[in-house]
């Protein structure tokens, strides 16, 4: 079987989401003939998840958008060249048998969908994470928020007409589609996971720091909360390091360098980037906290990640959580959004807990390999 992956929505050289983790780990343990549509930036990234495909480049040039406004602009004219050169291949992709989206970006949708126009027996499933919320009620510039709240409106409008599945990762996922006016029929839900069994061979390193903030660095994850917050800890504890693991456009590191010099955190904070699997596992099972201050998730894999290193996790009180992370509520403390001061009382909490105990990995139950197995049984 062909599938023909479209992953116009990938910026930079990382592939560095959950979500596009997701599709691709997905799809990696699924043995196909892969036709990937994508950015050529990312085709090497591409290519460690899948191992050998096709690949058509749908963007050759070199941009890589800041995270202001004049970023969010570069972003659209991006996706629309994208879009425009997809559809340029769809001659090429006539008889492919499933077209697969790796998120709901319009950038993806459109092309199905002029796809399917051309082949109404092509299937189409696609990926959904998690509905944006209002820009007014969500972290961040409030034109980037606008954009990005229209375009993934429009998008959905346009794979409701389109797709025969949707794959979301939690049941508040697919209330929010069924609420929207998608059928209830098409969606299925199929979670999330992680690679435990690659997980349990990295090796433990030397203690480098006291909590990890891990994810993407920008506002709706956090990161400035997290600045904050460690400011409140140092009053208390004024070695208290704070490891930074993430993707950063290098406007948005500059602010936060600037902000941590303002409020005089520089040593509390160590900026490590987006590093490996082993180095991020490894440290990972090597430091007692996990500091998730993330305003809006689809799903929380990094909580899942450091639930499996053993890791105690201090969040924002999301609804999703509650869902997915049910089971692991004793080792997971949730904090009102904002509240700077309560956050940083449970992170000294767990530090002073956890200073004479052995960290030990825990058996989590979800996994890849139950995600990929579900999506090839409805699809394949």
């Amino acid at each position: 079987m062909k599938i023909i992956v479209l992953a116009n929505q990938l910026l930079g050289e990382k592939i560095s989401s959950g979500g596009d983790v997701l599709s691709l780990t997905s799809l990696k343990r699924m043995n196909q003939d892969f036709h990937v549509l994508g950015p050529k930036a990312s085709r090497s990234s591409v290519r460690d998840y899948l191992g050998k495909h096709h690949f058509y480049s749908t963007d050759n040039t070199k941009i890589i958008p800041s995270s202001n406004f004049v970023g969010g602009l570069l972003i659209v004219y991006l996706y629309f060249l994208r879009t425009v050169n997809s559809v340029k291949y769809i001659s090429k992709l006539k008889n492919g048998q499933v077209v697969y989206l790796t998120g709901d970006f319009l950038c993806n949708s459109l092309v199905a969908f002029l796809i399917k126009a051309f082949n109404p027996q092509i299937k189409v499933v696609c990926n959904f994470y998690h509905l944006n919320p209002n820009p007014s009620h969500r972290t961040g510039n409030i034109i980037n928020n606008t954009v990005s709240f229209l375009l993934q409106r429009v998008s959905l409008r346009v794979i409701k007409k389109t797709s025969d599945i949707i794959f979301v990762l939690s049941n508040k996922g697919a209330k929010e589609l069924i609420k929207i006016g998608f059928n209830k029929k098409d969606i299925k839900v199929t979670g999330a996971g992680i690679d435990l069994d690659k997980i349990k061979k990295f090796p433990k390193i030397n203690q480098k720091g006291d909590a990890v903030f891990l994810g993407r660095l920008n506002k709706s994850k956090g990161i400035y909360d997290a600045l904050n917050i460690i400011k409140i800890i140092t009053k208390k504890s004024p070695k208290f390091k704070l490891l930074i693991i993430g993707a950063s456009s290098v406007s948005e590191l500059k602010n936060i360098k600037r902000m941590a010099k303002t409020m005089n955190i520089e040593s509390n904070i160590e900026y490590l980037g987006f590093i490996s699997e082993r180095e991020k596992y490894s440290i990972m099972k090597s430091t007692p906290l996990l500091v998730a201050p993330s305003h809006e998730e689809g799903y929380g894999i990094g909580l899942l990640e450091g639930l499996a290193c053993g890791m105690f996790v201090v969040a924002y009180d999301l609804k999703i959580y509650h869902e997915v992370f049910g089971e692991y509520k004793k080792y997971i403390k949730y904090i009102k959004p904002k509240d700077y001061q309560s956050f940083a009382n449970a992170i000294l909490f767990f530090k002073k807990q956890q200073q004479s105990k052995k960290q030990k990995m825990r058996n989590v139950s979800e996994t890849w390999e139950n995600v990929s197995r579900k999506q090839q049984t409805f699809f394949i």
